[in-house]
């Protein structure tokens, strides 16, 4: 393929087609044309993620453990969810024909990141896209097993959450809202951010006294806003089975909820209500969309980790209560021989509340990431350095 027709290829491209051209035109020195046998392997699963692809033609066969899950077609961008933080290929990529592709290796990433291309900032958005439509599919899997096959019911009486609380104590916080720069520091990727860039990011955002027990937002209903927690608690909550909502997680100041939203208009995957009076910060999708040009990459990043993260987290959760529920079974039937029936039972019924109890977790870290620190270790992302070492000089005392 020569330089000419990998730019238009580029510029004919669905995720790059809003590029200039010379904007395309600079970054196709590093881009690199690979072909694919019919029959071979692209990407293995596991492996570490080295590069992105656009394919030019042909078709890709998806395989998850052994099995094909779903089929790449010319025009489509695979790898850059992946390659954005060099993590591990979630599926392994075998070419169903002769497969011609264009790659973009993770310097040649840098480099346009660097320059501050407009093909970089295309590839991100994409990726953003991207992790969002797996954090919903991601939730189906979660509401299907949770239910029994059927997705979770909404809530349109917000005041049946007022009754999980039996003394409620309405208000405003008594003190003015701490400021958003130290909250911002926090998140993936913006530890260190300098004053000047922090300020502006947090000119984006806006803050809101909220009393306790106030509904933020319903399991079931359209969002387009995310929410970081200035002071105060925010307990999230899945309905399940009929009108019952159990108790995920609580949130704290610091933590961010509900950005899936910001990059594709959807319904959120719990709910979310105050605990206690306190403060929140919001912004909408039209502001996390149009940033200011100088931090919308960095912000962008930071929200394409965390949700990256969230799902890793859920899927582990996932993972581990199918995990339990096997091993739980296998030792039942060893016991099934010695066991009576009233014993069997409650064998059975103790497995299910287990893994339903993993369940409605894994629907929790789809809106927000663990609170703790070494919450936060656990999830196999890029961890801002600063926060690394904070945990490691704990775990050294």
């Amino acid at each position: 393929m020569t330089s000419n027709n990998t730019l238009n290829f580029l510029m004919n491209n669905p995720v790059l087609r809003k590029c200039a051209a010379p904007d395309l035109n600079k970054s196709a020195r590093l881009w690199r044309v690979q072909h694919v046998d019919a029959g071979d392997i692209l990407w293995v699963q596991g492996m570490p993620s080295q590069e992105l692809a656009v394919v030019v033609q042909g078709e890709f066969s998806v395989d998850v453990n052994g099995i094909e899950v779903g089929v790449i077609r010319a025009g489509e961008l695979i790898g850059e969810v992946a390659t954005f933080f060099g993590q591990e290929r979630s599926a392994s990529l075998r070419a169903k024909t002769r497969v011609q592709i264009l790659t973009l290796s993770i310097d040649g990433l840098r480099t346009l990141r660097r320059e501050g291309s407009p093909v970089y900032l295309a590839l991100l958005d994409q990726a953003l896209v991207s992790v969002v439509r797996r954090v919903r599919a991601t939730n189906v899997r979660i509401a299907k097993a949770a239910t029994g096959g059927q997705a979770a019911p909404t809530r349109k009486d917000q005041g049946a959450f007022a009754k999980m609380w039996k003394k409620f104590r309405p208000g405003l916080p008594k003190v003015d809202c701490p400021p958003i720069e130290p909250l911002l520091k926090k998140q993936p990727g913006l530890g260190r951010v300098d004053d000047p860039t922090l300020a502006k990011l947090g000119g984006m955002w806006t803050a809101t006294a909220v009393e306790e027990g106030h509904v933020v937002c319903l399991e079931g209903e359209e969002g387009a806003t995310a929410y970081l927690i200035g002071m105060g608690d925010v307990d999230v909550l899945r309905n399940v089975r009929g009108d019952k909502a159990e108790k995920l997680c609580t949130l704290s100041a610091g933590d961010l909820f509900g950005a899936n939203t910001l990059v594709e208009k959807g319904t959120r995957t719990a709910s979310c209500v105050m605990a206690t009076a306190g403060w929140l910060y919001s912004i909408d999708s039209a502001s996390f969309k149009n940033p200011p040009a100088e931090v919308g990459h960095i912000w962008k990043e930071s929200v394409l980790a965390t949700l990256t993260a969230q799902i890793r987290n859920a899927n582990r959760a996932l993972n581990l209560a199918r995990a339990r529920s096997v091993a739980t079974e296998k030792r039942a039937e060893m016991k099934e021989r010695a066991a009576t029936a009233g014993v069997r039972k409650k064998a059975v019924s103790k497995k299910k509340r287990d893994d339903f109890a993993q369940l409605l977790q894994a629907s929790g870290y789809l809106e927000g990431l663990p609170t703790s620190e070494e919450g936060l270790e656990q999830v196999d992302f890029v961890i801002d350095d600063a926060m690394a070492r904070t945990i490691a000089a704990r775990k050294a005392r």
